[in-house]
């Protein structure tokens, strides 16, 4: 099942009271396949996804070392551990101290590796990343483009 593209002439307004001349783009896609005897006429079984934009004046600090943080700790220990499965068949992949840790004692180091790592870059990257945000906010707000799905029964 496609999804349907629909353009409606409704206008989308990007601040309250203030309506643009763009129409709104939404993309109709069913949530389930309905039975094959039966066809549906109610449009009560389509999902809406809806392109919308939002605009950021200012993110607050704990939101951005959030996000800093979610990536780090989900890319780099998971990494960490499967370094650390190299290691416990040889391979020279982690390293402490500049010496290699290798067999059941490279595999048992490597999370804590990964999460050392990932903390790490956490408090280096998210304070670069608040300071040039709150640079950038200084000049213009940020703007968004997010899809959000919708129920399509009204």
């Amino acid at each position: 099942m496609g999804a349907t593209r629909v353009r409606f002439a409704i206008l989308h307004s990007r601040r309250a009271g203030r309506a643009c001349g763009r129409p709104l783009n939404l993309i109709v896609m069913p949530k389930w396949a309905p039975p094959l005897s039966f066809p549906s006429n109610s449009h009560e079984d389509l999902a809406v996804i809806e392109n919308r934009t939002l605009t950021i004046r200012r993110f607050r600090t704990g939101s951005v070392f959030r996000i800093v943080a979610a990536g780090a700790f989900l890319s780099l220990v998971p990494f960490a551990c499967l370094m650390g499965v190299f290691a416990l068949f040889g391979f020279h992949t982690v390293t402490w101290n500049h010496q290699p840790l290798t067999g059941i004692v490279g595999l048992i180091a490597s999370p804590f590796i990964g999460l050392f790592l990932a903390a790490l870059f956490t408090a280096f990257f998210g304070v670069c990343l608040a300071f040039g945000l709150w640079l950038y906010s200084k000049i213009r707000p940020l703007t968004l483009h997010i899809l959000e799905e919708t129920d399509g029964g009204a």
